[in-house]
């Protein structure tokens, strides 16, 4: 029983420190911390989130993350490497969207996690603040390059084709084989990831656009 008032106790003091940040959140939101643009080509992984609080907190609990684009409509959460003052030239405005950078936020919204010096490929998680690693950037070990996660968006805001199709982009008898790719076992399991060859620096992937074969993805390094 005791154990239980014990974790009550937690909930209830991690959602009055929640609440208390989504309040200031809506002060700073009519101050113009969200902007209604999208930065392009940094985006490192793509996620749902139902609010555009929860995706400043999933930016918020990964070190590589610089700002976020928020889809309104959809409720795609995209995490950026870069933001719209790193990288001016690649700001567009697109409906829908809107963005904002990580440090624009405070703290006290990611709870136990404020502060946390996780490495880059690692992100906190709410509760125990422990760093739990994730595929979300390029590793390099001895001098070979390894990527294992999920994005299948390309740096130009295509998606991948399955490495098991050859629809729209055929590639018989190319060298994108289970034996000359890395972490994965079979094409069929790469599904439509950015993969890296043996000897690739950037993960990559060919595109479901009939007008662009491949493309690499916009993974950064760990």
């Amino acid at each position: 029983m005791a154990k239980v008032t014990i974790v009550v106790a937690v909930m209830l003091l991690w959602w009055t420190q929640v609440s208390m940040a989504c309040t200031e959140l809506s002060e700073r939101l009519s101050s113009g911390v969200f902007q209604k643009l999208r930065v392009l080509r940094s985006t490192y992984v793509v996620l749902s989130s139902h609010t555009q609080y929860h995706c400043a907190m999933q930016c918020m609990y990964d070190a590589i993350c610089a700002s976020f684009n928020y889809d309104t409509t959809t409720s795609s959460c995209e995490l950026n490497t870069e933001t719209s003052t790193t990288t001016p030239d690649q700001v567009v405005n697109t409906p829908g969207w809107i963005n904002a950078n990580a440090d624009s936020f405070p703290q006290a919204l990611i709870g136990s996690c404020a502060g946390h010096t996780c490495p880059r490929g690692s992100i906190c998680t709410l509760g125990t603040a422990q760093c739990i690693k994730r595929w979300r950037c390029v590793q390099i070990e001895n001098g070979k390059v390894f990527y294992g996660g999920i994005h299948n968006v390309t740096r130009e805001g295509r998606t991948c084709q399955r490495w098991d199709s050859h629809t729209p982009q055929q590639h018989y008898g190319k060298n994108d084989s289970p034996n000359n790719m890395q972490t994965v076992t079979s094409m069929a399991e790469a599904g439509n990831r950015c993969l890296t060859e043996f000897n690739d620096t950037i993960p990559w992937c060919y595109t479901t656009d009939p007008a662009m074969r491949w493309e690499h993805c916009s993974i950064p390094t760990c």
